[in-house]
């Protein structure tokens, strides 16, 4: 099947070099984000461009750890959903963005060491099964430095064995849809291993 389309490059060459001469309302609408929240029924999140840099503020005012021309996000969940959050953080700061076709705890750990990848955003179910398949033996996991998750509970003890394993690299997100992620965070070192669990 040919592709139809217009090639990025025939684009550039017939854009002008001036400055757009536009301006964009703040509380213009940028995105609608659907979300079922509690009741089953999908609605639509209405997302202005206030919001949005709101959401940008939030992610870099809370990002501890390193983001840019070295570093490299693995992106192994649907970019329209919460994986999309790290696109432009990760373009803004020049760092490197690797996206999955599907997800594989096996090939992602391939990808880990043959790209350096040093960033992964994970839901818990995709934890568990990543955890379950670890081999540090045979992939060097040792540039990964953070897998960010949230999204629902994560088993404790997958999460143990995980940081038993790569190390306090786990990073606790909780947002909404209907509000600018992160609300909060549950840093690496603040992750607890020993003692009860409450």
């Amino acid at each position: 099947q040919p592709k139809t389309g217009l090639a990025y490059d025939a684009f550039l060459e017939g854009a002008s070099d001036k400055e757009p001469a536009l301006e964009i309302p703040a509380d213009t609408i940028s995105r609608l984000t659907y979300t079922s929240g509690t009741t089953g029924k999908p609605k639509g999140v209405v997302g202005t461009h206030r919001r949005h840099n709101a959401r940008l503020a939030n992610f870099f005012q809370t990002c501890e750890y390193a983001l840019g021309p070295d570093q490299t996000m693995g992106q192994v969940g649907p970019l329209s959903h919460v994986a999309g959050n790290y696109l432009q953080p990760c373009f803004v700061r020049g760092a490197k963005t690797i996206i999955f076709e599907r997800y594989d705890p096996t090939d992602l750990q391939a990808a880990i060491q043959e790209h350096r990848i040093n960033h992964l955003l994970l839901v818990p179910t995709m934890i568990v099964r990543f955890v379950a398949a670890l081999e540090p033996e045979r992939f060097d996991l040792s540039s990964l430095t953070r897998i960010n998750y949230g999204t629902a509970p994560i088993p404790v003890d997958v999460l143990r064995r995980g940081i038993d394993i790569l190390g306090p690299v786990f990073r606790q997100h909780y947002g909404m849809s209907e509000a600018n992620s992160p609300l909060t965070l549950l840093y690496p070192d603040e992750h607890l291993t020993e003692g009860p669990e409450d």
